[in-house]
């Protein structure tokens, strides 16, 4: 038996007999649901519980559905560049991880407490300049033995 491939049969054959066969193919998809077109494909539906080191994605363009092991998934999270779905879309995940969100938090607590410290510090410059002039007007009212 000599196998074929699709594509070269379907280049022999007429425009007609090409009409005709993706007619009949859209007919029969149309015909048959969802459920019998995976049972008779051996395709079934993934859920999170199927993978238990993947992590289920969908692409925003075309909604198909992929799995990715968790440490990839982590590495183009944390590096934001872009990826492609099954089918060749261009994604990317913009968003932070918890780890920068946690990070950003801490710099901007530290940016609060040095103006703080800034602050405390020309505070205490401005009493001890106060402290220096009081004790100046004290010694002129009452000289030191």
């Amino acid at each position: 038996m000599t196998i074929h491939k699709w594509s070269d049969r379907r280049a022999k054959m007429s425009p007609e007999m090409q009409e005709r066969i993706a007619r009949r193919t859209e007919e029969h998809l149309v015909e048959m649901n969802l459920s019998e077109l995976r049972r008779a494909t051996g395709m079934r539906l993934i859920s999170d519980n199927d993978l238990p080191i993947g992590v289920m994605n969908t692409c925003a363009t075309c909604g198909v559905q992929f799995a990715l092991h968790k440490d990839v998934e982590t590495v183009w999270r944390g590096s934001h560049k872009a990826f492609v779905c099954p089918n060749g879309h261009s994604l990317a995940w913009s968003d932070k991880t918890p780890q920068e969100k946690e990070l950003d938090a801490l710099r901007a607590r530290v940016k609060e407490l040095e103006a703080q410290l800034v602050e405390t510090k020309q505070k205490l410059e401005q009493e001890s300049v106060k402290n220096t002039n009081l004790a100046t007007r004290l010694e002129l009212w009452e000289p030191s033995k």
